[in-house]
């Protein structure tokens, strides 16, 4: 008994356009979506830096001299005077 197949070239050449179209569609819905998160990041990048150069001026704000002395005059601080200084010399920790 001869088994005979007998190829149909357009259903071949049909199916592998069919593989060929579905593959092209997911890798460009795929770029897309890519596309679409690597914008995003971005967009959060760049307020994620805004956000870092407000903060730094807002701590050199918080660190000025005018600020820290309001902050003092605040607590009811008073200015230090007649400060004395321990010397070293003459103890054992000295090398």
């Amino acid at each position: 008994m001869k088994l005979s197949f007998k190829f149909n070239f357009g259903l071949v050449i049909f199916a592998m356009l069919l593989v060929f179209g579905a593959l092209y569609l997911w890798t460009v819905s795929d770029t897309s979506t890519k596309g679409y998160e690597i914008r995003s990041l971005e967009k959060q990048l760049g307020q994620a830096q805004e956000q870092g150069k407000r903060l730094e001026l807002e701590a050199a704000s918080l660190k000025s001299a005018q600020n820290l002395e309001q902050d003092a005059k605040a607590l009811n601080l008073v200015p230090s005077s007649g400060v004395n200084y321990v010397s070293d010399e003459g103890y054992a920790l000295k090398q």
